[in-house]
Parts: C-alpha cells; structure tokens; sequence
C-alpha cells in the first residue's frame, strides 16, 4: 500500500505484500453530509503505527472487500445519541421505581388501615393473631377467614345438634364445634 504515513512521526510507509501488521484498534468516523459510516483501521508493526481508512483498504486490495462492506450509519449511534438513550433509560428505570415504591406505600396504608378495623372488630387479644395471619382456639369462623382466609375444602358432620366442621388448608386442619375452633392440626 502507498501513500501512508506513520502516525507518530509523519513519515511516509510502504508495508510491503505479506507483511504481518497487527490491528490493534478500529474506529469509526461519520460525516454529517454522509449516510454511512467510515471505519478506520488502525495498525502497528514495531515502533511504527498507520491509520487506514477501510474505502482505501477496499481499493488497494484488488476487491477484496467492495463497496457493500461499508456500514451504513444506521447501524451505529452517536455518543450524544447512546447518552440520550442512556439518560432516557435512566429516567424510565427511576419512574419505575417511582411508581414501585408507591404501589409499595398504597399496599401498606391499605394493610395498616385493615389491621386497624380489624383490632376494632376483634379486641387486642385475637386482633393482633389475626393480622399476624395466626389462629388460636376459641376463634370464631369469621375470625381464622380473616386470619388464613377461605379454606380449600370443608367437612361437615351433624351430630346430636353439634355441628362438627373440618376445615381443610394446604397441610394444617382446623375444627369447628357450633362455629368455634376448638382444634388446630399442622
């Protein structure tokens, strides 16, 4: 190849066929009259370093790579375009969690504001068991509902006008007698 010129000193290089020069960096430079991108490859051999435009690498050897080798522009962004993208992600990440953290508060006030009504309802005693999602004998059926919520499947049995119920959740039973839990079974 001719007309190159060691970038450090400015002095003209001839690299001669089957000469083994080492790619040690490749850049791209646009012009904004320009739709495609131009590639520069950048090589070393020794203590000398060349720039060679990828158009002048396409010509000096003899079509190897054509004219169709060139990128096109729309394939690469600017800096200012990647720090748009960027900032646009950034700003999309923080409303997300702008939004995340106040479905969080929403959820809270509701919980904070059902534990209220139902310390109101049921005492401090089973209240405070309910909104810890806990159950204890002599809890009515309303309050393990409140507690564990609806069970998967209920037995009944009729018994001498007792009415025995089993409530079946996954891996734990509950026993009502007349509508109180009078046994618990993990």
């Amino acid at each position: 190849m001719d007309n190159l010129v060691d970038i450090n000193s400015g002095e003209p290089i001839n690299i001669k066929p089957k000469e083994v020069w080492q790619c040690y960096n490749v850049t791209f430079v646009h012009s904004k009259d320009n739709t495609l991108v131009q590639p520069y490859f950048l090589l070393n051999k020794d203590d000398m370093k060349v720039k060679i435009p990828f158009k002048d690498f396409t010509e000096k050897c003899n079509g190897i790579f054509t004219a169709e080798d060139r990128i096109s522009r729309s394939r690469f962004i600017l800096e200012s375009e990647y720090d748009n993208i960027i900032a646009e992600k950034k700003r999309s990440a923080e409303e997300k969690q702008r939004i995340e953290e106040e479905r969080l508060r929403i959820e809270e006030q509701a919980r904070l504001e059902r534990n209220k009504q139902i310390m109101n309802k049921y005492g401090n005693k089973y209240g405070k068991l309910i909104c810890e999602g806990k159950v204890c004998l002599n809890m009515t059926k309303d309050m393990c509902i409140e507690a564990w919520g609806e069970p998967c499947y209920i037995n009944s049995t009729i018994v001498k006008r007792l009415v025995h119920e089993q409530w079946v959740y996954w891996g734990s039973y509950l026993y009502f007698d007349n509508g109180v839990l009078t046994g618990i079974q993990n």
